[in-house]
């Protein structure tokens, strides 16, 4: 990657036709990693997302107003791109399986 960045190039992740490609950064916690003088606060974002490009990564610490509040250690986060025509589609059922805690997945 960095020679990459160095060259001016950049990565090509359209290799399979029809397929999808994930990205996993998850082995990589950057809140364990790096230390800015602020505990458990360091936060790790991606700069885009394309389609059929999945992106994972641990769970990132989240700011309630105040303070930080402890990460879940085990969790991850997952950054990809939905087209706008099934967002909706996709908030809904994301929303219903939270509500019913995922009991539908559970089966």
């Amino acid at each position: 990657m960095r020679d990459l960045a160095h060259d001016g190039r950049e990565v090509n992740i359209d290799h399979f036709p029809h397929g999808i490609v994930i990205d996993s950064n998850n082995r990589y916690d950057w809140i364990d990693l790096v230390y800015f003088g602020h505990m458990d606060s360091c936060r790790f974002h991606t700069d885009e997302t394309t389609p059929l490009f999945l992106r994972v990564f641990h769970l990132n610490s989240i700011y309630n107003g105040t303070h930080w509040m402890v990460k879940d250690w085990e969790g991850a986060e997952a950054a990809f791109r939905i087209e706008k025509r099934i967002k909706h589609r996709f908030i809904d059922a994301w929303k219903r399986d939270v509500k019913e805690n995922f009991a539908r997945i559970k089966q």
